[in-house]
């Protein structure tokens, strides 16, 4: 039980952190406007 909570919350947590890391390329993929870029950090 422990096992499966543990190994059920890596995938929730490596799931989550992909969609924070799509949601940043998109936000610096996507032209912010045509005079200016979004910066990369």
């Amino acid at each position: 039980m422990v096992k499966l909570f543990a190994t059920t919350s890596n995938e929730i947590f490596q799931i989550s952190n992909l969609i924070i890391k799509i949601n940043f390329l998109n936000i610096h993929i996507k032209p912010n406007g045509k005079k200016k870029k979004a910066p990369i950090p």
